[in-house]
């Protein structure tokens, strides 16, 4: 071998270099290092997992926030239309007391006319009696006695009466 170039005490030295440089390496780098990668890459899969479950928790919390609000905006507008309600209710019942009120005014009114005009009425025909009996006294003095003017005017007052009682 040794016409090729080749010495083999030399090749056995480095044999045996070779075989202690692979048994320190893969004793010594190689298996920690391989421990090394697989661990990140534990790491790697562990943070992949834990985004995956991130984003799907970011999604259920997106969705749930989705339903609250359309919950919320549900019970706002329920809310909404029962204001409204109360609110027609309570106008409608303030509508009732108001024209009940006004009715009730109305008739307090009428009546008071009613009794001021029986007043009046009663007024003037006490006056109108009062006006006749000076008129038949004054225009009757002259021509009837006494005695005829008393019954003249008690006829009339008797008259008077009956009229107003009809």
């Amino acid at each position: 071998m040794e016409n090729l170039g080749v010495d083999p005490k030399l090749l056995i030295a480095q044999i045996i270099n070779f075989g202690l440089f692979f048994f320190i390496f893969s004793t010594f780098i190689a298996k920690p290092f391989l421990a090394f990668i697989q661990s990140e890459k534990k790491k790697d899969a562990e943070r992949v997992r834990l985004n995956d479950l991130a984003a799907n928790q970011e999604a259920d919390l997106t969705k749930k926030e989705g339903e609250m609000k359309l919950r919320l905006k549900k019970e706002y507008d329920k809310a909404l239309v029962e204001a409204k309600n109360e609110a027609v209710a309570v106008r409608t019942t303030l509508m009732k007391e108001a024209t009940s009120e006004a009715e009730a005014y109305l008739a307090k009114a009428k009546k008071e006319m009613a009794d001021e005009k029986r007043n009046m009425e009663r007024e003037i025909k006490e006056r109108i009696g009062a006006l006749s009996v000076v008129l038949v006294e004054r225009g009757l003095r002259e021509y009837l006695t006494d005695d005829m003017q008393k019954g003249v005017t008690k006829r009339i007052l008797t008259n008077l009466e009956t009229q107003n009682l009809n």
